[in-house]
């Protein structure tokens, strides 16, 4: 009988010590589980901390990058420096008044030479040039500014404006600087990005056209496609009058100018379209030399001028051209790469 108490009390203490080993053990298991879920929450904590001290450095970067360009571009426009939105509007503004009474177009050969030049992904010169209406190259350029803003193609743009009727002639270095003042405004990395980026320390030492030359084309170097619009009218204005006591610049150191750009970057898609009313009377250049047959008329001549002069023509030719802007929209095209 003694023996038989002994095994229960042994068994009862064994089942006491393996119930108490499984409380151990679940308790164990919960605090693990409470431990690992502590943990897992700890990380989702890290990587939101992680995450927001990255946002906060961003937006801090984004914050700073804008500033850096707001100051940049107040320090550029000066008073000779062309407001390019007030440009625009103004070539607008005037070719929308000419058309009412003269509804010009460029000839359908212009087009399709428009077309190639444009779909080509290499860089080049395009000259278009009037060879009877005076304004059409400017008109023309309205047009094609329009249809380039209209398919978010990054594009500048060099036009004339109704100050430069007034007595404060554009320089050529603001004309440089406008066009700065855009790239900065299409890519404003330029002032944070790369090895060496673009700082206000550049343009308050530049000193001379050689060297707003120089930063224009390091400003418009990340943008691996580009449209430049620039009209010669403007850039003769500008070269009526030395820029300063040293420093005497032509129309052809100009043009020389793009013609360099281009061959730096011949495979980089920069596109510029010179406007001219007469090339060969404006410069001393071979046209051919520089442009490589890519040329164009922004009208069809001083015989359509005077036939539009005739109510019945002009009739005709309203009918005609209600349709020109959307063939002339699609011929500004990019090919896809």
């Amino acid at each position: 009988e003694r023996s038989r108490r002994v095994d229960e009390l042994a068994s009862a203490a064994s089942k006491a010590e393996i119930r108490a080993l499984h409380i151990r053990i679940h308790r164990l298991d919960k605090t693990l589980v409470q431990v690992t879920e502590m943990m897992a929450v700890q990380q989702q904590q890290h990587v939101l901390y992680n995450e927001s001290l990255l946002g906060v450095q961003y937006e801090y970067k984004q914050l700073f990058r804008k500033g850096q360009v707001e100051d940049i571009r107040n320090y550029l426009l000066l008073q000779d420096t062309p407001e390019s939105d007030e440009s625009l509007a103004y070539c607008r503004s005037m070719r929308n008044r000419r058309r009412r009474t003269m509804p010009t177009q460029i000839p359908v050969s212009a087009l399709e030479t428009l077309v190639s030049w444009v779909s080509d992904p290499s860089s080049s010169l395009l000259l278009a040039q009037g060879q009877g209406i005076r304004s059409s190259s400017l008109d023309f350029a309205a047009d094609f500014l329009d249809a380039v803003l209209d398919k978010d193609y990054p594009v500048l743009w060099a036009l004339p404006s109704a100050s430069e009727e007034e007595a404060l002639k554009p320089s050529i270095s603001g004309i440089l600087r406008s066009l700065i003042s855009q790239a900065l405004a299409l890519d404003p990395s330029i002032v944070s990005e790369g090895v060496n980026p673009v700082s206000m320390k550049h343009f308050k030492t530049c000193e001379g056209v050689q060297q707003w030359f120089a930063i224009f084309e390091r400003c418009i170097t990340r943008l691996p496609r580009l449209f430049l619009v620039v009209d010669m009218g403007l850039i003769e204005l500008a070269t009526s009058h030395e820029e300063e006591e040293h420093e005497f610049f032509k129309v052809d150191h100009f043009v020389e100018f793009l013609a360099e750009m281009i061959s730096r970057r011949a495979k980089e898609g920069l596109k510029i379209a010179v406007l001219s009313w007469r090339f060969a009377v404006s410069t001393s250049l071979d046209a051919d030399e520089v442009f490589d047959q890519r040329r164009i008329f922004t009208d069809q001549g001083r015989r359509a001028e005077r036939m539009m002069r005739k109510p019945k023509y002009r009739a005709m030719f309203k009918k005609r051209n209600r349709g020109f802007f959307e063939r002339f929209s699609s011929s500004v095209t990019i090919s896809s790469q």
